[in-house]
């Protein structure tokens, strides 16, 4: 590449940056909504390269003093753009709940655990609406601990974790998975003594795979 070609590259990539501070919130959704997650690593690389300028701009609006609603969140638009705003958020919120998983299943560890943390700090994620989201950003803090090795960290966080709250049954169910994961078995069926009336879906989907492994071990 010769000085031309990378004056060139630099002056487009700066245009990049320049519209990407912009309108951080709306170029986000709409560039993400146009990428399939499970076809290649496109979404997550445009998440990782994006977010700061998006979460530069969700701290702002949160200056205005407490968290922010996931679905609720203010979003400029470019001039003589026409859009429903309220579905903007709702694909806000969905993206989000998309962006969980792709660290972890991307294997993008190191990055996964600032960003759920920035996820949890930025919003408020009380009440039952939000139950899900709230539960699957807490618990893949977790997960990640475990896939990185760090076992007892990520004993350590589930404990705290569960004991910080009224039971619930479904990060205690993300938790007994990782254990079963760790073909742990003895230690899944100690910590589930306590969920065997549980109604929860996930909780009752590993009942079933422990004495499915059970049967096979």
């Amino acid at each position: 590449m010769n000085a031309k070609q990378a004056m060139k590259k630099a002056k487009k990539l700066a245009e990049q940056e320049a519209k990407m501070r912009m309108f951080p919130l709306y170029d986000f959704i709409t560039e993400m909504d146009k990428l399939e997650w499970k076809e290649d690593d496109k979404p997550g690389k445009y998440l990782i390269e994006h977010w700061p300028y998006v979460k530069e701009e969700l701290m702002e609006q949160k200056k205005d003093g407490g968290k922010l609603q996931m679905d609720a969140v203010k979003i400029r638009v470019p001039d003589g753009v026409s859009v429903h705003m309220k579905m903007l958020q709702v694909d806000f919120f969905n993206l989000m709940n998309e962006a969980e998983m792709f660290f972890v299943n991307a294997g993008r560890y190191e990055e996964g655990v600032p960003f759920f943390q920035d996820v949890l700090d930025l919003f408020d994620l009380s009440g039952e609406r939000y139950r899900l989201t709230r539960d699957n950003y807490t618990s893949a803090i977790g997960a990640v601990y475990s896939i990185q090795g760090r076992k007892e960290e990520c004993d350590r966080y589930f404990s705290d974790l569960l004991a910080g709250q009224e039971r619930n049954d479904y990060v205690a169910a993300r938790y007994a998975t990782i254990m079963l994961n760790d073909m742990d078995l003895e230690k899944a069926e100690t910590f589930l003594a306590d969920y065997r009336d549980s109604k929860e879906e996930a909780m009752l989907d590993v009942f079933k795979r422990l004495e499915e492994m059970k049967n096979t071990h």
